[in-house]
């Protein structure tokens, strides 16, 4: 065979083998594009999400159709729970404004700033779900998460809601005992939250949306009893019962 031959042979194959490369490569890309697959795999519904249980109840891992959103509208159940959770939370923001710097403990001090910075972004978060859920749904109250310091409100029937003469008592009390008197008006305040998320599933409600917030706010609230029952006991106040 001619030298010449020789060298030609090998740089043919070269590239022919370089060809077939690229039309593979080619082939591959175009496959993907067409059955929309990427580097990360989509979701499926054969992944678990789990879904929030009722207070003290343990968490449901859903998969396949349990996954698929619902279509089901708010209940009144969730209209309700959302537009009465407003105004407890304006009362326990509105005790907290009470104390503000005549706490004397560093720790109830965090604790009352802590649920002031908590619940406030929430009472915002449940007014927009109100007006984009509600519809002609209504508790017959009105959403501007305002109470009055002398607690003369439409909603002291609400669980764990303090009364204007316990109101009063938070707003004399002097040094410790103002802290003491706090902390308890706030465990009770905390317990009855944890009654009316437990009332919102008792009464059917369904909204993903606001079973997540409830279950945000029992967690939190739980946490938040046990800190506060051991600070109040700490500084010699007696144990409260929550509702």
């Amino acid at each position: 065979m001619p030298a010449s031959s020789r060298f030609r042979m090998p740089a043919l194959c070269t590239i022919l083998a370089l060809s077939g490369a690229l039309l593979t490569g080619c082939s591959d890309d175009s496959s993907a594009d067409r059955s929309g697959a990427t580097g990360t795999p989509a979701p499926t519904d054969s992944v678990p999400v789990l879904q929030p249980g009722r207070p003290g109840e343990p968490n449901k891992t859903l998969t396949g159709p349990a996954l698929s959103p619902s279509s089901t509208p708010a209940t009144q159940a969730d209209v309700t729970f959302m537009s009465d959770m407003i105004h407890h939370h304006a009362q326990a923001v509105v005790m907290v404004n009470m104390v503000d710097g005549k706490l004397t403990d560093p720790e109830v001090k965090r604790m009352a700033s802590r649920i002031k910075a908590e619940q406030t972004p929430e009472i915002t978060y449940m007014k927009k779900w109100l007006k984009d859920n509600a519809g002609s749904k209504s508790s017959g109250h009105d959403h501007g998460g305002t109470h009055s310091a002398t607690g003369k409100t439409d909603h002291s029937d609400m669980p764990g809601m303090a009364s204007a003469a316990e109101l009063k008592k938070l707003s004399k009390a002097k040094g410790k005992q103002k802290d003491i008197t706090f902390l308890g008006l706030m465990i009770t305040h905390h317990g009855g939250a944890l009654t009316m998320i437990d009332d919102r599933y008792k009464a059917g409600g369904t909204d993903i949306e606001t079973g997540r917030l409830a279950n945000d706010i029992g967690a939190g609230q739980t946490a938040q009893i046990k800190s506060m029952a051991a600070m109040r006991k700490r500084l010699g106040g007696a144990p409260v019962s929550t509702p």
